[in-house]
Protein backbone atom coordinates (compact mmCIF):
# COMPACT_ATOMS: atom_id res chain seq x y z
CA UNK A 1 0.00 0.00 0.00
CA UNK A 2 2.71 2.45 1.00
CA UNK A 3 5.98 0.96 -0.14
CA UNK A 4 9.41 2.47 0.26
CA UNK A 5 10.87 3.52 -3.11
CA UNK A 6 13.65 1.23 -4.27
CA UNK A 7 15.94 4.21 -4.63
CA UNK A 8 15.45 5.14 -0.98
CA UNK A 9 18.51 4.39 1.13
CA UNK A 10 17.61 1.97 3.90
CA UNK A 11 19.33 1.47 7.29
CA UNK A 12 22.22 -0.95 6.92
CA UNK A 13 21.33 -2.83 10.04
CA UNK A 14 18.42 -5.21 9.50
CA UNK A 15 17.76 -4.66 13.21
CA UNK A 16 16.24 -1.32 12.32
CA UNK A 17 13.74 -1.89 9.53
CA UNK A 18 12.15 -5.09 8.24
CA UNK A 19 12.31 -4.78 4.48
CA UNK A 20 8.73 -5.86 3.85
CA UNK A 21 6.56 -4.08 6.40
CA UNK A 22 5.97 -0.36 6.46
CA UNK A 23 5.53 0.30 10.16
CA UNK A 24 2.89 3.00 10.18
CA UNK A 25 2.74 4.14 13.79
CA UNK A 26 -0.26 6.21 14.65
CA UNK A 27 -3.20 6.57 16.97
CA UNK A 28 -6.80 6.71 18.16
CA UNK A 29 -9.53 9.09 19.49
CA UNK A 30 -13.39 9.62 19.46
CA UNK A 31 -16.73 11.42 19.14
CA UNK A 32 -19.76 13.19 20.62
CA UNK A 33 -23.57 12.93 20.77
CA UNK A 34 -25.48 9.88 22.07
CA UNK A 35 -25.86 7.57 19.09
CA UNK A 36 -26.43 4.29 20.91
CA UNK A 37 -24.50 2.37 18.26
CA UNK A 38 -27.43 2.36 15.82
CA UNK A 39 -28.50 -1.03 17.22
CA UNK A 40 -32.04 0.23 16.86
CA UNK A 41 -35.39 -1.38 16.22
CA UNK A 42 -36.42 -1.65 12.60
CA UNK A 43 -39.15 0.91 13.25
CA UNK A 44 -36.40 3.52 13.03
CA UNK A 45 -35.04 2.24 9.73
CA UNK A 46 -37.58 4.25 7.73
CA UNK A 47 -35.95 7.55 8.70
CA UNK A 48 -35.09 9.57 5.59
CA UNK A 49 -31.78 8.86 3.94
CA UNK A 50 -29.26 11.66 4.41
CA UNK A 51 -26.74 13.02 1.94
CA UNK A 52 -23.94 15.56 2.36
CA UNK A 53 -21.73 17.03 -0.36
CA UNK A 54 -19.33 19.97 -0.55
CA UNK A 55 -15.76 21.23 -0.71
CA UNK A 56 -12.95 21.28 1.84
CA UNK A 57 -10.17 23.87 1.79
CA UNK A 58 -6.96 23.45 3.84
CA UNK A 59 -3.87 25.54 4.51
CA UNK A 60 -1.04 23.48 6.07
CA UNK A 61 2.11 24.71 7.84
CA UNK A 62 4.24 21.70 8.90
CA UNK A 63 7.76 22.25 10.22
CA UNK A 64 8.93 19.18 8.26
CA UNK A 65 7.94 19.28 4.60
CA UNK A 66 9.07 15.69 3.95
CA UNK A 67 9.89 12.50 5.83
CA UNK A 68 13.57 11.91 6.61
CA UNK A 69 13.38 8.17 5.97
CA UNK A 70 10.03 6.87 4.69
CA UNK A 71 8.70 3.87 6.64
CA UNK A 72 11.05 4.67 9.52
CA UNK A 73 11.42 8.35 10.41
CA UNK A 74 8.32 10.23 9.20
CA UNK A 75 8.25 13.65 10.83
CA UNK A 76 5.67 14.98 8.37
CA UNK A 77 3.31 11.99 8.28
CA UNK A 78 3.37 11.51 12.06
CA UNK A 79 1.75 14.94 12.49
CA UNK A 80 -1.46 13.42 11.09
CA UNK A 81 -2.42 16.63 9.31
CA UNK A 82 -4.82 16.36 6.33
CA UNK A 83 -1.99 15.41 3.94
CA UNK A 84 -0.99 12.33 5.96
CA UNK A 85 -1.67 8.93 4.35
CA UNK A 86 -4.18 10.16 1.77
CA UNK A 87 -5.68 7.63 -0.64
CA UNK A 88 -5.89 10.17 -3.44
CA UNK A 89 -3.13 12.67 -4.12
CA UNK A 90 -3.52 15.45 -1.56
CA UNK A 91 -4.85 18.81 -2.74
CA UNK A 92 -5.61 21.88 -0.64
CA UNK A 93 -9.10 22.04 -2.16
CA UNK A 94 -11.01 18.79 -2.52
CA UNK A 95 -14.64 17.55 -2.67
CA UNK A 96 -16.39 15.20 -0.25
CA UNK A 97 -19.55 13.08 -0.30
CA UNK A 98 -21.46 11.23 2.45
CA UNK A 99 -24.46 8.90 2.08
CA UNK A 100 -26.26 7.40 5.07
CA UNK A 101 -29.23 5.17 4.27
CA UNK A 102 -31.72 3.01 6.19
CA UNK A 103 -34.58 1.18 4.55
CA UNK A 104 -37.24 -1.18 5.89
CA UNK A 105 -37.74 -4.27 3.74
CA UNK A 106 -40.29 -5.93 6.01
CA UNK A 107 -41.47 -5.73 9.61
CA UNK A 108 -38.32 -7.52 10.88
CA UNK A 109 -35.79 -6.94 8.07
CA UNK A 110 -34.00 -3.71 7.18
CA UNK A 111 -31.13 -2.57 4.98
CA UNK A 112 -28.39 -0.12 6.07
CA UNK A 113 -25.64 1.61 4.08
CA UNK A 114 -22.98 4.20 4.85
CA UNK A 115 -20.59 5.26 2.11
CA UNK A 116 -18.23 8.16 1.56
CA UNK A 117 -15.83 9.66 -0.97
CA UNK A 118 -12.97 12.05 -0.16
CA UNK A 119 -9.25 12.34 -0.78
CA UNK A 120 -8.32 10.76 2.57
CA UNK A 121 -10.38 7.56 2.29
CA UNK A 122 -11.02 7.43 -1.43
CA UNK A 123 -14.37 5.78 -2.19
CA UNK A 124 -15.25 3.72 0.88
CA UNK A 125 -18.26 1.68 1.98
CA UNK A 126 -18.35 1.70 5.79
CA UNK A 127 -21.61 -0.22 6.12
CA UNK A 128 -23.65 -2.35 3.72
CA UNK A 129 -25.68 -4.85 5.68
CA UNK A 130 -29.04 -6.43 6.35
CA UNK A 131 -30.43 -6.44 9.86
CA UNK A 132 -32.90 -9.06 11.06
CA UNK A 133 -34.77 -8.26 14.26
CA UNK A 134 -35.53 -11.65 15.78
CA UNK A 135 -37.19 -9.97 18.76
CA UNK A 136 -37.10 -6.50 20.37
CA UNK A 137 -34.15 -7.72 22.44
CA UNK A 138 -32.21 -9.82 19.89
CA UNK A 139 -31.02 -9.32 16.32
CA UNK A 140 -28.60 -10.37 13.59
CA UNK A 141 -26.65 -8.25 11.15
CA UNK A 142 -24.84 -9.59 8.04
CA UNK A 143 -22.77 -7.83 5.38
CA UNK A 144 -20.25 -5.04 5.85
CA UNK A 145 -20.71 -4.25 9.55
CA UNK A 146 -19.01 -1.99 12.09
CA UNK A 147 -16.67 -3.42 14.75
CA UNK A 148 -18.03 -0.89 17.28
CA UNK A 149 -14.50 0.00 18.40
CA UNK A 150 -14.60 3.74 17.78
CA UNK A 151 -16.98 6.72 17.88
CA UNK A 152 -16.38 8.39 14.54
CA UNK A 153 -18.68 11.29 13.63
CA UNK A 154 -18.35 10.90 9.87
CA UNK A 155 -22.06 10.31 9.29
CA UNK A 156 -23.50 12.46 12.06
CA UNK A 157 -25.55 15.18 10.37
CA UNK A 158 -24.61 17.77 13.01
CA UNK A 159 -20.89 16.96 13.35
CA UNK A 160 -18.74 20.05 13.85
CA UNK A 161 -15.54 18.46 12.52
CA UNK A 162 -13.96 18.50 9.08
CA UNK A 163 -11.24 16.13 10.27
CA UNK A 164 -11.29 14.62 13.73
CA UNK A 165 -8.19 14.44 15.90
CA UNK A 166 -8.86 10.71 16.25
CA UNK A 167 -6.53 9.07 13.73
CA UNK A 168 -8.80 6.02 13.54
CA UNK A 169 -11.39 8.27 11.92
CA UNK A 170 -8.98 10.27 9.81
CA UNK A 171 -6.68 7.85 7.92
CA UNK A 172 -7.61 4.86 5.76
CA UNK A 173 -5.20 2.27 7.10
CA UNK A 174 -6.35 2.77 10.68
CA UNK A 175 -9.99 3.06 9.68
CA UNK A 176 -9.50 -0.41 8.22
CA UNK A 177 -8.23 -1.58 11.61
CA UNK A 178 -11.11 -0.25 13.74
CA UNK A 179 -13.91 0.56 11.29
CA UNK A 180 -15.52 -2.66 10.11
CA UNK A 181 -15.48 -5.44 7.53
CA UNK A 182 -17.64 -8.15 5.93
CA UNK A 183 -18.96 -10.27 8.75
CA UNK A 184 -21.79 -11.45 10.93
CA UNK A 185 -22.96 -9.91 14.23
CA UNK A 186 -25.46 -10.93 16.86
CA UNK A 187 -26.62 -8.13 19.16
CA UNK A 188 -28.93 -7.54 22.10
CA UNK A 189 -30.91 -4.54 23.44
CA UNK A 190 -31.97 -5.09 27.05
CA UNK A 191 -33.79 -2.40 29.10
CA UNK A 192 -32.61 -2.16 32.71
CA UNK A 193 -34.09 0.57 34.92
CA UNK A 194 -32.86 3.90 33.46
CA UNK A 195 -30.46 2.21 31.00
CA UNK A 196 -30.57 0.28 27.78
CA UNK A 197 -27.80 -2.31 27.83
CA UNK A 198 -26.48 -3.23 24.39
CA UNK A 199 -24.06 -6.06 23.62
CA UNK A 200 -22.75 -7.60 20.43
CA UNK A 201 -20.50 -10.41 19.25
CA UNK A 202 -19.16 -10.61 15.72
CA UNK A 203 -16.88 -12.54 13.39
CA UNK A 204 -15.24 -10.77 10.44
CA UNK A 205 -13.03 -11.33 7.39
CA UNK A 206 -11.66 -8.14 5.75
CA UNK A 207 -10.36 -10.17 2.78
CA UNK A 208 -13.88 -11.07 1.65
CA UNK A 209 -14.90 -9.13 -1.47
CA UNK A 210 -11.36 -7.61 -1.35
CA UNK A 211 -12.77 -5.15 1.18
CA UNK A 212 -9.41 -4.39 2.90
CA UNK A 213 -6.83 -6.60 1.14
CA UNK A 214 -3.76 -4.88 2.62
CA UNK A 215 -4.94 -4.37 6.22
CA UNK A 216 -2.36 -5.95 8.55
CA UNK A 217 -2.83 -4.41 11.98
CA UNK A 218 -0.56 -1.46 12.71
CA UNK A 219 1.75 -2.45 9.87
CA UNK A 220 1.25 -1.49 6.25
CA UNK A 221 2.43 -4.20 3.84
CA UNK A 222 3.74 -3.04 0.50
CA UNK A 223 1.33 -3.94 -2.26
CA UNK A 224 3.91 -5.60 -4.54
CA UNK A 225 6.20 -7.28 -2.02
CA UNK A 226 3.77 -8.65 0.56
CA UNK A 227 0.37 -10.33 0.26
CA UNK A 228 -2.05 -10.74 3.15
CA UNK A 229 -3.34 -14.31 2.91
CA UNK A 230 -5.59 -14.57 5.99
CA UNK A 231 -7.29 -12.01 8.23
CA UNK A 232 -9.79 -13.48 10.71
CA UNK A 233 -11.28 -11.33 13.48
CA UNK A 234 -13.78 -11.59 16.29
CA UNK A 235 -14.96 -8.95 18.71
CA UNK A 236 -17.26 -8.28 21.66
CA UNK A 237 -18.84 -4.99 22.73
CA UNK A 238 -20.75 -3.59 25.65
CA UNK A 239 -22.67 -0.32 25.56
CA UNK A 240 -24.90 1.30 28.20
CA UNK A 241 -27.15 4.26 27.40
CA UNK A 242 -28.98 6.24 30.08
CA UNK A 243 -32.40 7.03 28.63
CA UNK A 244 -32.96 9.88 31.11
CA UNK A 245 -29.82 11.99 30.54
CA UNK A 246 -28.23 10.53 27.38
CA UNK A 247 -25.02 9.38 29.08
CA UNK A 248 -23.31 6.58 27.17
CA UNK A 249 -20.54 4.17 28.18
CA UNK A 250 -18.71 1.74 25.92
CA UNK A 251 -16.20 -1.11 26.28
CA UNK A 252 -14.97 -3.10 23.27
CA UNK A 253 -12.43 -5.82 22.48
CA UNK A 254 -11.29 -6.93 19.02
CA UNK A 255 -8.95 -9.84 18.26
CA UNK A 256 -7.30 -10.52 14.88
CA UNK A 257 -5.29 -13.51 13.66
CA UNK A 258 -3.50 -12.60 10.45
CA UNK A 259 -0.94 -14.09 8.08
CA UNK A 260 0.79 -13.14 4.86
CA UNK A 261 3.60 -14.00 2.49
CA UNK A 262 6.43 -12.42 0.52
CA UNK A 263 6.42 -14.25 -2.83
CA UNK A 264 9.72 -12.80 -4.08
CA UNK A 265 12.05 -15.70 -4.90
CA UNK A 266 14.91 -14.00 -3.04
CA UNK A 267 12.86 -14.00 0.17
CA UNK A 268 10.21 -16.73 0.07
CA UNK A 269 8.97 -15.47 3.39
CA UNK A 270 5.81 -15.79 5.42
CA UNK A 271 4.45 -13.91 8.40
CA UNK A 272 1.81 -14.38 11.07
CA UNK A 273 0.64 -12.06 13.81
CA UNK A 274 -1.95 -11.46 16.48
CA UNK A 275 -3.62 -8.13 17.10
CA UNK A 276 -5.58 -7.02 20.18
CA UNK A 277 -7.60 -3.81 20.52
CA UNK A 278 -9.14 -2.63 23.80
CA UNK A 279 -11.41 0.43 23.67
CA UNK A 280 -13.13 2.31 26.50
CA UNK A 281 -15.29 5.42 26.27
CA UNK A 282 -17.70 7.68 28.14
CA UNK A 283 -19.94 10.33 26.59
CA UNK A 284 -22.23 12.52 28.71
CA UNK A 285 -23.78 15.96 29.20
CA UNK A 286 -22.14 18.37 31.64
CA UNK A 287 -24.66 21.16 30.96
CA UNK A 288 -27.87 21.31 28.96
CA UNK A 289 -26.00 22.16 25.74
CA UNK A 290 -22.47 20.88 26.45
CA UNK A 291 -21.31 17.31 26.01
CA UNK A 292 -18.01 15.80 27.17
CA UNK A 293 -16.46 12.63 25.76
CA UNK A 294 -13.42 10.72 26.98
CA UNK A 295 -11.92 7.66 25.30
CA UNK A 296 -8.87 5.46 25.84
CA UNK A 297 -7.54 2.62 23.76
CA UNK A 298 -4.63 0.24 23.48
CA UNK A 299 -3.62 -1.71 20.38
CA UNK A 300 -1.05 -4.47 20.76
CA UNK A 301 0.48 -6.46 17.92
CA UNK A 302 2.94 -9.38 17.92
CA UNK A 303 4.54 -10.30 14.59
CA UNK A 304 6.62 -13.32 13.59
CA UNK A 305 8.27 -13.52 10.17
CA UNK A 306 10.35 -16.23 8.52
CA UNK A 307 12.29 -16.47 5.29
CA UNK A 308 14.05 -19.27 3.43
CA UNK A 309 16.72 -16.98 1.95
CA UNK A 310 16.80 -13.50 3.54
CA UNK A 311 17.76 -13.11 7.20
CA UNK A 312 16.34 -9.57 7.12
CA UNK A 313 12.96 -11.29 7.22
CA UNK A 314 13.64 -13.57 10.22
CA UNK A 315 12.46 -11.71 13.30
CA UNK A 316 9.64 -11.17 15.77
CA UNK A 317 8.60 -7.89 17.34
CA UNK A 318 5.91 -6.10 19.30
CA UNK A 319 4.06 -2.90 18.45
CA UNK A 320 1.87 -1.04 20.92
CA UNK A 321 -0.16 2.14 20.46
CA UNK A 322 -2.07 3.86 23.25
CA UNK A 323 -4.36 6.85 22.85
CA UNK A 324 -6.33 9.08 25.17
CA UNK A 325 -8.75 11.68 23.84
CA UNK A 326 -10.87 14.33 25.51
CA UNK A 327 -13.48 16.19 23.46
CA UNK A 328 -16.05 18.81 24.39
CA UNK A 329 -18.92 19.97 22.20
CA UNK A 330 -21.17 22.95 22.91
CA UNK A 331 -24.33 23.71 20.94
CA UNK A 332 -24.69 27.47 21.29
CA UNK A 333 -28.02 27.55 19.45
CA UNK A 334 -29.76 25.77 16.58
CA UNK A 335 -27.33 27.24 14.07
CA UNK A 336 -23.96 27.23 15.85
CA UNK A 337 -21.90 24.42 17.39
CA UNK A 338 -18.41 24.67 18.89
CA UNK A 339 -16.04 21.80 19.69
CA UNK A 340 -12.55 21.33 21.13
CA UNK A 341 -10.48 18.16 21.28
CA UNK A 342 -7.12 16.94 22.60
CA UNK A 343 -5.56 13.60 21.71
CA UNK A 344 -2.37 12.14 23.17
CA UNK A 345 -0.91 9.21 21.24
CA UNK A 346 2.05 7.06 22.16
CA UNK A 347 3.30 4.52 19.62
CA UNK A 348 6.16 2.10 20.31
CA UNK A 349 7.91 -0.55 18.25
CA UNK A 350 9.96 -2.60 20.68
CA UNK A 351 11.41 -6.00 21.63
CA UNK A 352 12.57 -6.96 18.14
CA UNK A 353 14.37 -10.35 18.20
CA UNK A 354 16.37 -11.49 15.16
CA UNK A 355 17.33 -14.95 13.95
CA UNK A 356 19.61 -16.48 11.33
CA UNK A 357 18.40 -18.60 8.44
CA UNK A 358 19.15 -21.66 10.57
CA UNK A 359 16.91 -20.31 13.35
CA UNK A 360 19.79 -19.35 15.64
CA UNK A 361 19.27 -16.30 17.86
CA UNK A 362 21.12 -13.24 16.55
CA UNK A 363 20.19 -10.51 19.02
CA UNK A 364 17.50 -8.19 20.38
CA UNK A 365 16.80 -4.54 19.67
CA UNK A 366 14.97 -2.92 22.58
CA UNK A 367 12.65 0.00 21.80
CA UNK A 368 13.48 0.61 18.15
CA UNK A 369 11.00 3.48 17.55
CA UNK A 370 8.92 5.68 19.84
CA UNK A 371 6.45 8.16 18.33
CA UNK A 372 4.57 10.46 20.73
CA UNK A 373 2.02 12.77 19.06
CA UNK A 374 -0.22 15.45 20.59
CA UNK A 375 -3.14 16.78 18.56
CA UNK A 376 -5.24 19.83 19.47
CA UNK A 377 -8.38 20.83 17.58
CA UNK A 378 -10.87 23.70 17.61
CA UNK A 379 -13.86 23.91 15.29
CA UNK A 380 -17.04 25.91 14.66
CA UNK A 381 -20.02 24.80 12.58
CA UNK A 382 -22.70 27.18 11.32
CA UNK A 383 -25.95 25.99 9.74
CA UNK A 384 -27.51 28.24 7.13
CA UNK A 385 -31.02 27.87 5.76
CA UNK A 386 -32.15 25.22 3.26
CA UNK A 387 -29.47 22.66 4.19
CA UNK A 388 -26.31 24.70 3.59
CA UNK A 389 -23.63 24.73 6.29
CA UNK A 390 -20.02 25.78 6.92
CA UNK A 391 -17.22 24.57 9.20
CA UNK A 392 -14.06 26.39 10.27
CA UNK A 393 -11.37 24.27 11.95
CA UNK A 394 -7.91 24.78 13.42
CA UNK A 395 -5.59 21.85 14.24
CA UNK A 396 -2.20 21.97 15.94
CA UNK A 397 0.06 18.92 16.09
CA UNK A 398 3.30 18.13 17.89
CA UNK A 399 5.20 14.93 17.14
CA UNK A 400 8.58 13.37 17.75
CA UNK A 401 10.32 10.20 16.65
CA UNK A 402 12.87 8.51 18.91
CA UNK A 403 14.95 5.94 17.03
CA UNK A 404 17.87 3.62 17.53
CA UNK A 405 21.04 5.07 15.98
CA UNK A 406 22.43 1.75 14.73
CA UNK A 407 21.95 2.93 11.16
CA UNK A 408 24.77 5.05 9.81
CA UNK A 409 22.28 6.88 7.56
CA UNK A 410 20.81 8.59 10.66
CA UNK A 411 22.90 11.25 12.35
CA UNK A 412 20.58 11.78 15.32
CA UNK A 413 18.25 9.84 17.58
CA UNK A 414 15.36 12.32 17.94
CA UNK A 415 13.38 13.92 15.11
CA UNK A 416 10.86 16.51 16.37
CA UNK A 417 8.18 18.18 14.27
CA UNK A 418 5.10 20.34 14.63
CA UNK A 419 2.47 21.77 12.35
CA UNK A 420 -0.77 23.72 11.92
CA UNK A 421 -3.79 23.22 9.69
CA UNK A 422 -6.53 25.76 9.04
CA UNK A 423 -9.57 24.43 7.21
CA UNK A 424 -12.90 25.63 5.85
CA UNK A 425 -15.77 23.46 4.66
CA UNK A 426 -18.73 24.57 2.55
CA UNK A 427 -21.40 21.92 2.35
CA UNK A 428 -24.99 21.05 1.61
CA UNK A 429 -27.00 18.23 3.18
CA UNK A 430 -30.50 16.91 2.70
Amino acid sequence: MYSTPESQTKPRSHHLKPVILHIGLTLLSWQIHPTAWADENNSKANDPWSYAVGMDFWSLSPSAKENTLPSYVEENSNLLLPNSYDTWKYKNASPFLRINGNQNLSRDLSFHVKTRADQTMGVRVDEFNFQWEISPQLGLRAGVVEYKTSWCQTYETDSAWMRETDSMCATKQFQDVTGGAPGLQIYTNIPSNDYVIQTSFGIYDPLLLKYAPTEYGNSIPTAKEFHVTSNKKWGVNFNAVNIENGAEFRASYLRANQSGMAPDSSIQGHSQQTYDLIYLGANFLITTNTRLKFTASQRSQFIETHSAWDDNFNYNEKIKITTKTLEMTHQYDSQNTWAASFSKIYATLFDANFFGLDGSYQGTLDTAIIVPTNLYGLTWRHNFSQGFFSVLQYTHSQAGTWTSTNASELSQAYFPSYGHAIGARLGYQY
